[in-house]
Parts: structure tokens; C-alpha cells; sequence
């Protein structure tokens, strides 16, 4: 308990981000190399933490919000509520 207090004194909720939001996400969590994507479902009740993107090269990813930063400016990322396509490729989920 002593180290949780410890560790909570600095620790900070990060703001929620939305479907189709624009972000930044990190393909490979090991390399600090960071990738636009958009946010394509939010949390849900049986996975509170994890949210699917689809990057610009069509890579479908599961990410928690630590390894996803909102963008401010749109870039070209396939927009999926417009076109009602499903990505093809599988979600890859970093353990």
C-alpha cells in the first residue's frame, strides 16, 4: 500500500479521447517512434482501457490511452465512418 500512495502522488488521469479522433500511436510500444492513426472504437465495460486505431497504413491496433497522443492538425488517415468499410487486418495486441 505504501508504494501505491507513493506512486499516486504523481500519477495523473489522462483526458478521454473519441471515435474518430485523430492521435498518434506507437506501432512498436519498445521504439519511441510515433504514428498517425484515428481512433476507430473506445472503451467499453470488458476492456475499460483498450482502444482500437487504424494507422495510415491500414495497420488495425489495440492500444491503451498511455501509448496514444491526440493530434491537432488532420492528416490523410482512412476515414472509415465515411467509406463504412471494416479494416481487413487483424488486431495486434502488445503484451
Amino acid at each position: 500500500m505504501k508504494e501505491a500512495n507513493s506512486y499516486n502522488k504523481t500519477a495523473s488521469d489522462l483526458p478521454p479521447l473519441h471515435q474518430g479522433q485523430y492521435v498518434y500511436t506507437q506501432v512498436d510500444p519498445k521504439q519511441n517512434k510515433w504514428t498517425p492513426a484515428t481512433i476507430t472504437r473506445t472503451p467499453t465495460e470488458e476492456e475499460p482501457r483498450a482502444y482500437n486505431v487504424l494507422t495510415m497504413d491500414g495497420l488495425a491496433l489495440t492500444r491503451n490511452r498511455r501509448f496514444i497522443k491526440p493530434r491537432t492538425q488532420k492528416n490523410t488517415v482512412p476515414d472509415l465512418q465515411q467509406s463504412g468499410e471494416v479494416p481487413t487486418t487483424s488486431m495486434q495486441r502488445w503484451r
